[in-house]
């Protein structure tokens, strides 16, 4: 399967594929550039959204006014 890049550098990832991925409408992707059989290739990976100070993705709480998370128990580190 192979796709276009058009004139601003984009693709379109075919439906089937992000389906398997479970990637939906406005999930985050982190970008690298990684080998693949000795070439170069682009890695799209889903961004897991985790804790700002110990990136863990349990017991997640939003920080008001934005849009970042943090767990209780960096909550609890915290306050005490």
């Amino acid at each position: 399967m192979s796709r276009p890049i058009d004139n601003l550098g984009r693709i379109v990832i075919p439906m089937e594929i992000r389906r398997g991925l479970g990637w939906k409408t406005d999930d985050r992707l982190d970008v690298a550039v990684g080998t693949y059989n000795g070439e170069a290739a682009v890695v799209l990976c889903k961004r897991h959204v985790g804790c700002i100070i110990c990136g863990t993705t349990h017991d997640l709480q939003g920080i008001p006014g934005t849009k970042k998370l943090i767990c209780k128990s960096c909550i609890k580190t915290i306050t005490e």
